[in-house]
């Protein structure tokens, strides 16, 4: 199974960032969960603005299969390398690290360096709260009132379902005007189960009242990844 298939892949519920102080330069490791090499050059320029006038800002992610590392003018793989590999022995996914280092007038080699940048990115990782995030599909249910039980019906034996790993169903939110409106997170990975099962359960309704259903589901295009609690 590749990384872009993965239900389940691991990340900090927030970000973090640790200072350490290695033969006068100051490292300051931060950590931060993100999705797309959009949300990475925000995270790049917020962090430039908050320690404006650094020697180097190094940074490292893996989003899905995707690997990168810049070593932001450190010599080659001494930095932005060490950092990258940092994450990846943790097991972390869609996750982004950057060092930002303020040179204290030592020079410290290739070795020191990738000591020290290692040391970085393994200390805001240890302090970190890492947490287990599942891929999900957002929908939207529409419904009559009298369909309300079998609704709550339908979707607790979804989330009954255990498919490989585990398996999500959370309410984001309920709506009652004229009709019911139920939006849900549902993992992606028995998404189609529930909505085949709307599907049998409109023919069925058609079929014993000559009527066409009112249960309309609608999915998001793409999928996101939410915290599982």
């Amino acid at each position: 199974m590749t990384d872009v298939e993965k239900n389940i892949i691991f990340s900090v519920d927030k970000e973090n960032e640790e200072k350490i102080v290695v033969n006068k330069s100051i490292f300051i490791g931060i950590i931060r969960k993100v999705e797309n090499r959009e949300e990475i050059l925000k995270f790049k320029e917020e962090v430039m603005k908050r320690y404006p006038n650094a020697t180097h800002y190094v940074l490292a992610y893996k989003i899905w299969e995707e690997e990168f590392f810049d070593d932001d003018g450190e010599p080659s793989k001494t930095s932005g390398l060490p950092i990258l590999k940092c994450i990846l022995g943790n097991n972390l996914n869609n996750t982004c690290i950057i060092v930002v280092r303020y040179f204290g007038g030592i020079l410290l080699g290739t070795g020191g360096l990738v000591k020290a940048y290692t040391e970085s990115a393994k200390t805001v990782i240890s302090t970190s709260n890492i947490v287990r995030y599942i891929r999900v599909k957002k929908v939207k249910l529409v419904y009559r009132y009298d369909d309300i039980s079998k609704i709550k019906r339908i979707i607790e034996e979804i989330g009954r379902i255990k498919i490989g790993e585990e398996t999500f169903v959370d309410i984001i939110s309920e709506k009652y005007t004229e009709k019911v409106e139920l939006e849900i997170y549902i993992s992606y990975n028995i998404c189609d189960i529930l909505k085949k099962k709307i599907e049998v359960d409109n023919i069925i309704n058609v079929n014993k009242s000559k009527i066409k259903s009112e249960i309309i589901f609608k999915e998001q295009e793409g999928y996101m990844y939410v915290k599982l609690k």
